[in-house]
């Protein structure tokens, strides 16, 4: 049990240090691909941001991987039975069981009705994070796009195909941060449906 209680720790701080990660990367290369964009270095070295939506995509897959581990073990924690644990043991487990069915319930709240109101709470207690994972890549993949749309109407012949880059880049993605929350709701929704079958 307590092997499985560092397990998550050690993936929320993980998760946690590839948002830094994330937030790292994209400055250094908008840094580099901007830097570089008014030099005589190299034409159109702003290419480089192109990369920018990839990486960021890569990194909410990894985030959303460690938040499905966490899921994982906190489902076996809400589920699995006890045998020829010691008393002390035994309460433990029923602890983390309580506060998993807790946390659980604070995933998926639900609209709640007070004596005059109905309440919209929906989503999740945790949804913040998540927020933040998927949010930051959408709105760096639109500005990409936008940013394509603007060299596209440049003066220039070959700012049209340059445009033409970081527009597919944008498009790109837009287009996997949508699919990478598809398959993660999806496969939350699988999580939460295992069958009972554990036992310790």
């Amino acid at each position: 049990m307590g092997t499985l209680r560092q397990e998550i720790l050690q993936s929320q701080q993980t998760r946690s240090d590839l948002l830094k990660w994330k937030l790292g990367l994209v400055g250094a290369i908008g840094a580099v691909g901007l830097g570089l964009a008014g030099s005589q270095v190299s034409t159109h070295a702003d290419l480089v941001l192109c990369a920018v939506p990839l990486v960021c995509v890569y990194v909410d897959f990894l985030c959303r991987h460690l938040s499905l581990r966490i899921l994982v073990i906190g489902m076996f924690f809400r589920t699995a039975t006890v045998s020829g644990a010691t008393d002390t043991e035994r309460g433990e487990w029923a602890t983390l069981r309580v506060y998993e069915r807790y946390a659980e319930n604070a995933r998926d709240m639900h609209a709640r009705k007070t004596s005059r109101l109905q309440v919209r709470v929906g989503g999740s207690a945790f949804a913040l994070e998540d927020w933040a994972v998927t949010g930051s890549t959408l709105v760096v993949s639109a500005a990409l796009l936008i940013y394509g749309t603007l060299v596209r109407a440049g003066s220039s012949p070959d700012h049209v195909p340059v445009g033409w880059a970081f527009i597919a880049s944008g498009v790109l993605g837009l287009g996997a941060t949508i699919v990478a929350q598809a398959l993660y709701r999806g496969k939350r929704e699988g999580v939460k449906n295992l069958p009972n079958e554990t036992s310790s």
